[in-house]
């Protein structure tokens, strides 16, 4: 069935991945100057710094 290609244990692939990627994301956001509450509606949760997002 096309269904099965996108279930495993009761969890969709689809979601479960770019869920974990946002925590990754999130994870290694930098805080800018200036901002005292993230995330703020101005500039999110922070600056990007990928080196830190992602788990080597």
């Amino acid at each position: 069935m096309a269904g099965e290609d996108y279930l495993k244990g009761g969890a969709v692939y689809p979601f479960e991945y770019g869920e974990k990627v946002k925590a990754y994301l999130r994870r290694g956001a930098k805080e800018l100057p200036g901002f005292d509450m993230y995330p703020n509606p101005q500039v999110g949760y922070g600056a990007l710094c990928v080196r830190d997002s992602l788990p080597v």
